[in-house]
């Protein structure tokens, strides 16, 4: 024989109850997935913007050496190594040479990158513009 409880509700009102309940116990597994979901798509992001900030500090490291036959004298790794600069011929003259500079860049471990972010190129700017300046002539 069924032991019959005096407190719990009876037909439509305990259905009700145990409706609210799956739908309480559905909305926390949704939710626990959608924090499993979040870890994994930050861990993503962190794992990218650490791989970004790696690159960025390995070519801020790099340091100008000068300026030679069209080619800019970079020192990588104790090695002075030649790269072609990279900048836009329409814009770049004689006038502007000082501004755009700032617009250059070099091609660092695959990637383009601005030589105003190399180490010392606040010291050799104006060696650059006055080599720049011959290449124009």
């Amino acid at each position: 024989m069924e032991v019959i409880s005096k407190n719990k509700p009876k037909g439509k009102d305990f259905a009700v109850i145990k409706a609210k309940r799956k739908q309480k116990r559905i909305l926390e597994e949704k939710s626990i997935k959608q924090r499993t979901e979040n870890k994994r798509i930050n861990a993503e992001k962190r794992k990218a913007k650490n791989l970004e900030k790696d690159y960025q500090d390995k070519c801020r490291a790099i340091e100008i050496v000068g300026f030679r036959k069209g080619m800019l004298l970079v020192k990588i790794e104790d090695k002075i190594e030649k790269r072609a600069l990279l900048y836009d011929d329409r814009k770049v003259n004689k006038k502007n040479l000082e501004k755009e500079i700032l617009n250059f860049f070099i091609k660092l471990y695959g990637c383009d990158f601005p030589i105003r972010k190399l180490k010392n190129f606040k010291e050799k700017r104006e060696e650059l513009v006055f080599s720049f300046e011959e290449l124009f002539d």
